[in-house]
């Protein structure tokens, strides 16, 4: 009997150390260790969970299908639709549902419309929870737009607020809950309806702009997948408000468009800025030298690079763009250019329209997440002052030469992408 014991002991005591052993050498998410580049700038394993998160979503593919929410719209809908005789039964019951929560579930904002002529009605579109609308200045919102839940862009027609389009898949592509869209959305009547108008395989998009002379050119800067390399990303141009589309500017597989800006005094000339920003489960790519400004003279049909003060580097990652309303041959460029694409790099200024730059401003080191939210907005009525949103707010009074903090992180929820 005690020879037996031992025994048992003995076998399951190689069965648990070959167990562990398994464990951690194919445990899927221990075996991203190797090449990994830290996106949260320190050399550890947060990020490991985030993939694993995802791959359990998306196996076996690399990326969630494009059309994998619509599919998955339309089984539901016929599973659990009701025959007639049901729902007057369920009618004829009295069931009334009432939400009881939880209501203090927030989300990340990545796109926000104001209407032009009237305050009170404000469109904000969410990463994971469609485009919501409201009509008193933000008191209370309603949902309007679900036929995609992750959205990444917004924006009206020119003179004419009630056309909109929405550019679906979040470009802010973190290890979590980062989906792909299924394309661009047009709505005609102030977000009543809705109706998709093409560029559904692109995955996610970071842009949409109008050409405020000519309502017809409509401009999408689209990342695409960024767990798959695909050519559906780069700068896509349609001349009949979105009936047609052209890719107009293309790099490679990983490298795909953030931003898009149209020179208020020139709407011919474009500039665009493209990132390179790939991640699979044994590596994430936040920088490359592909990573860049494009500018456009001819209305976006054709592109050069602009390297003059922005040099193509291995650490250059995403860039956030915006002109000087009053002053238009002046441009902002903030960018994240420090240890692959991690930290923020700084602002860079333009005084010719985007063709050459001077980087006026090294950033800080305390943002260590550029890669996920960079954006950089002027004020309208006074093009001196200007805000920097990342993990924290960042202010200048001066045209993009010095910064500081503009809020405190205590103040409101930290990460800012619209």
């Amino acid at each position: 009997m005690t020879n037996i014991m031992k025994y048992s002991r003995l076998v399951a005591s190689i069965a648990l150390f070959a167990g562990a052993f398994l464990l951690v050498v194919f445990h899927p998410k221990e075996s991203v260790r190797m090449g990994r580049q830290a996106e949260n700038g320190r050399d550890d394993d947060a990020g490991l969970e985030k993939d694993w998160f995802m791959t359990q979503r998306s196996y076996p593919y690399a990326d969630i299908p494009r059309h994998a929410f619509e599919k998955m719209k339309t089984t539901m809908q016929a599973k659990y639709a009701l025959k007639n005789s049901d729902r007057k039964t369920v009618a004829a019951a009295g069931a009334n549902w009432v939400l009881q929560g939880p209501s203090n579930i927030g989300g990340r904002i990545t796109a926000l419309l104001i209407h032009p002529t009237n305050e009170n009605v404000i469109y904000a579109g969410a990463a994971t929870g469609g485009v919501w609308k409201s009509t008193d200045q933000g008191t209370t919102w309603a949902n309007v737009f679900n036929e995609c839940f992750s959205i990444g862009a917004l924006a009206f027609e020119p003179g004419n607020p009630s056309v909109i389009y929405v550019g679906t898949g979040e470009a802010n592509p973190s290890g979590v809950d980062t989906y792909p869209g299924n394309g661009v959305w047009k709505s005609t009547d102030a977000g009543s309806t809705w109706a998709n108008i093409g560029l559904t395989e692109t995955g996610q998009i970071g842009k949409i702009i109008l050409n405020p002379q000519n309502p017809n050119e409509v401009f999408v800067a689209a990342l695409g997948l960024y767990h798959s390399q695909t050519t559906d990303r780069g700068i896509y141009k349609s001349t009949n408000k979105g009936a047609t589309w052209s890719q107009v500017l293309y790099i490679s597989d990983t490298t795909g468009g953030t931003d898009v800006v149209i020179d208020p005094s020139d709407s011919t000339r474009v500039l665009a800025a493209v990132w390179t920003r790939y991640r699979t489960p044994h590596e994430s790519i936040t920088s490359g030298s592909e990573s860049g400004i494009y500018v456009s003279t001819d209305a976006g049909n054709t592109w050069a690079r602009t390297v003059s003060g922005i040099p193509a580097s291995a650490d250059l990652g995403r860039i956030a763009l915006t002109f000087l309303p009053s002053n238009p041959s002046i441009v902002l460029a903030s960018a994240a250019g420090i240890s692959g694409g991690v930290y923020w790099g700084g602002v860079y200024r333009s005084r010719d329209h985007g063709s050459t730059w001077t980087h006026v401003y090294s950033g800080t080191s305390n943002e260590t997440q550029v890669w996920y939210n960079n954006i950089i907005v002027v004020d309208p009525s006074n093009n001196g002052l200007a805000w920097a949103g990342m993990t924290g707010m960042y202010q200048t009074i001066d045209t993009g030469a010095t910064w500081f903090t503009a809020s405190s992180n205590g103040a409101y929820h930290v990460d800012h992408h619209a």
